[in-house]
């Protein structure tokens, strides 16, 4: 009976034990009640929007970490903290790089007491904003704008585009943000060749904003090339077609019931159909292939269109019959011409404007497994833009390189072309 009683003994004296230790964990590891000493020898090194400031910590066992204060642009309070462990802090945030900016440094131990403050003055390089708003340049594009920016100090900013609406009134047609300095192309069309005012803002998370970077411009006509009108010349060294049924003219010659041609998105979803290469077990190559893509060169299937009439091309969209899987293009070259192609089928007279473009499987999945952005994606059409600098041109010739598939076969579908651009009608 004394044992039971002594086991029933343990248990609050355990469970006590437990709280208390626990209650005192919640409270400072240390604390001498003291304000803590202030830091010491500071300097600082201007960078773009903020500056990188060191000192030398105090001596105090109980130092917590050293905070910066300081007021940004907007006139709102910021605050940077910086543990112990570290003899510098980062502030950023601010725009103006001709003015001092006041700087308070303050150390704060575990008992949450405060140094005397050392008030600093630092100066800043030019903000990021201001830097990357430099770097905007607009042209005119077919239906729209193109957009040309960067960000050279790799900080955080917000891109956004604008326009008016049918109102007046601004609306933000792209919202962007970004960190690094990877040079970005922006594209925004669905406007008629009508002279228009695009702006671009640029901010940063602080709320500080550049000037607008505005420009007027007219973008340029853009149509649809007709479809009837283009045909396929079969050049010497072009691959044959796997069966009359799945000819390369399959990817331009659907039409409805009228007589008037498809567009990609129907084709895609209502009437699929093929284009198909040959296959030949695996082993179809050309016999006698041209320099550009001979062994031990990347294998290849050459296809080439003839639209009929002189364009100066914006961009093609290209859909697939079975996207992301088997012989599904994944990778090509493009070639163009205006004149009319040499009858042994060189690509002398031939310009390059697409070197292993790639259509990109969002998801990245294995081959067979897809998410809705790949499905998505596949059914909107893979779009590529033609150089704006490209002048006009009557052929294109592709180069197919890669599919979906492992590497044992060689063998390219697809189901739908469209090429657009400007030209006379």
């Amino acid at each position: 009976m004394k044992l039971i009683i002594k086991s029933f003994l343990l248990i609050p004296t355990v469970i006590f034990l437990g709280i208390a230790c626990d209650s005192e964990t919640k409270g400072p590891l240390y604390s001498d009640g003291e304000a803590p000493g202030s830091v010491s020898n500071v300097t600082f090194t201007p960078e773009p929007g903020g500056a990188l400031i060191q000192y030398k910590l105090p001596s105090d066992e109980d130092l917590l970490l050293v905070r910066a204060e300081y007021i940004l642009a907007n006139g709102e309070n910021a605050i940077v903290r910086s543990s112990k462990h570290k003899n510098y802090l980062q502030i950023d945030g601010l725009i103006d790089s001709l003015a001092t900016h006041p700087i308070k440094l303050i150390a704060e131990d575990y008992g949450g007491n405060l140094s005397e403050p050392v008030e600093i003055e630092v100066t800043i390089k030019e903000a990021p904003i201001f830097k990357v708003a430099k770097t905007v340049k607009m042209i005119p594009d077919f239906g729209g704008v193109r957009i040309f920016w960067s960000n050279p100090a790799e900080k955080r900013v917000n891109f956004r585009l604008l326009s008016t609406d049918d109102q007046g009134f601004p609306l933000a047609l792209v919202t962007k943000t970004k960190a690094d300095n990877v040079a970005d192309t922006i594209v925004q069309r669905g406007y008629n060749p009508d002279l228009r005012k695009f702006s671009v803002e640029i901010s940063d998370r602080w709320g500080n904003t550049a000037p607008l970077v505005e420009e007027e411009l007219k973008p340029l006509l853009e149509l649809m090339v007709p479809k009837d009108g283009m045909s396929d010349p079969k050049l010497p060294h072009d691959m044959w077609d796997q069966s009359p049924g799945l000819k390369w003219s399959n990817m331009w010659n659907a039409i409805d019931d009228a007589g008037n041609s498809i567009s990609g998105e129907e084709v895609y979803v209502i009437r699929r159909r093929e284009w198909l290469t040959a296959d030949n077990n695996g082993t179809t190559r050309d016999p006698d292939p041209l320099p550009e893509y001979a062994p031990p060169k990347r294998e290849s299937h050459l296809k080439t269109i003839d639209l009929g009439r002189l364009v100066k091309l914006s961009r093609f969209k290209y859909w697939d019959a079975f996207p992301y899987q088997w012989g599904s293009v994944r990778l090509f070259d493009l070639w163009v011409r205006s004149d009319e192609p040499n009858p042994e089928g060189t690509f002398d007279g031939w310009t390059k404007v697409f070197s292993n473009a790639e259509i990109v499987k969002p998801s990245g999945l294995p081959h067979l497994s897809t998410t809705q952005e790949d499905r998505d994606l596949a059914a909107n059409g893979f779009e590529f833009l033609f150089p704006l600098e490209l002048e006009p041109v009557r052929y294109i010739r592709f180069a197919f390189l890669d599919n979906f598939l492992p590497p044992d076969s060689i063998v390219f579908d697809g189901q739908e072309l469209e090429f657009y651009g400007s030209f006379d009608q």
